[in-house]
């Protein structure tokens, strides 16, 4: 029985990976010292970070699923939704239709980074958001006009280049 759970390696991994996911979202709150590594307004609450939350969350409610503790694996469920609100509440601005990052003040960065569709691959967005998002800004001329290759910012957003050679234009 190496797979279930009356095997203290495997719910000791489990454990492991959930505290894991709270340390992560308790320190994107980090201290203010990170303006000195990274300029005037690093991205400390980070969208995407919350997106792998929710990703990791239901696959371990899946593996309590496969091991066949649905009580645990519906607990891990709800968390899941839990983090995908607290996601959307925190960083989804409905009148952009994306989500925006938060400096160490707690002020929006209004930068429109791919993070949006990584996010939508973690199942953190609801259908509508990515629907949204797709429809108004994937292949937008001021958007990241284009399905492939993707820019990691949007075309109209003011750190953009489009220069030669460049890994962050998508060309």
């Amino acid at each position: 029985a190496g797979n279930d759970l009356s095997n203290p390696a495997v719910t000791s991994k489990i454990g492991y990976i959930e505290r894991r996911c709270e340390e992560a979202r308790t320190n994107m709150h980090r201290e203010a010292d990170a303006v000195i590594l990274f300029g005037d307004n690093p991205a400390v609450e980070s969208a995407d970070l919350m997106a792998s939350d929710v990703s990791i969350r239901h696959t371990i409610a899946l593996i309590y699923s496969m091991m066949g503790d649905q009580q645990s694996a519906q607990k891990r469920t709800f968390k899941a939704y839990d983090v995908q609100t607290q996601l959307r509440d925190a960083f989804w601005d409905g009148n952009e239709s994306a989500c925006y990052d938060r400096d160490y003040l707690g002020n929006t960065m209004k930068t429109l980074t791919v993070n949006n569709l990584l996010m939508m691959y973690y199942g953190a967005f609801e259908k509508s958001m990515a629907d949204r998002f797709v429809s108004r800004y994937l292949y937008a001329r001021d958007g990241f006009g284009t399905a492939m290759p993707l820019p990691p910012l949007a075309r109209g957003d003011r750190y953009f280049t489009n220069e030669k050679g460049s890994n962050f234009n998508g060309q």
